[in-house]
């Protein structure tokens, strides 16, 4: 009977390590699942955080990009408009349109008005359009006077005499 009793309580023993070892497994795995999907969110979370970072530094490109090239069509507009106002429409085959020395006085002009200080795109009909701010290099802003080769006629560019083609 001791025999028997001692065979029941280590056959219990038995039978309780075993289910004991089952629960240990599934508390493992459980922890492991976890551990995966915590590292999944992490890298969700960088991967989400990173596309932000890009995506700032890309709408910075581009507002500065096109904060220059509407400066730079402001200044040009500039330049042509007072061009225009020097030569006006006095256009004839004898007679240089734009008088010698006004290319000078137009980059002074530009470049007193425009590279001194930052100048604001939000104003006139680009209100509010574009909230940046440009200004011109002075030391690069430069405009010369075209070149040209008299045919047909004689005497210079600046003053050609006879039909000019």
């Amino acid at each position: 009977m001791y025999r028997a009793l001692m065979f029941k309580r280590n056959t219990l023993k038995r039978g309780k390590v075993r289910r004991n070892q089952s629960r240990g497994v599934a508390l493992i795995t459980s922890l492991l699942l976890l551990l995966l999907l915590s590292g999944m969110t992490v890298a969700m979370v960088i991967s989400s955080n990173s596309d932000m970072l890009i995506n700032g530094y890309y709408r910075g490109f581009r507002g500065s990009f096109y904060s220059a090239d509407s400066g730079l069509t402001i200044a040009r507009q500039q330049m042509i408009n007072q061009l225009m106002a020097a030569g006006g429409n006095k256009f004839s085959a004898t007679v240089q349109p734009i008088p010698p020395g006004t290319e000078t006085g137009v980059v002074v002009n530009v470049n007193s008005t425009y590279g001194t200080s930052f100048q604001s795109l939000n104003s006139g009909q680009g209100a509010y359009a574009w909230p940046e701010t440009f200004k011109l290099d002075t030391a690069g802003t430069t405009l010369s006077a075209p070149t040209c080769t008299v045919l047909g006629g004689g005497g210079t560019c600046a003053a050609p005499t006879g039909a000019v083609t």
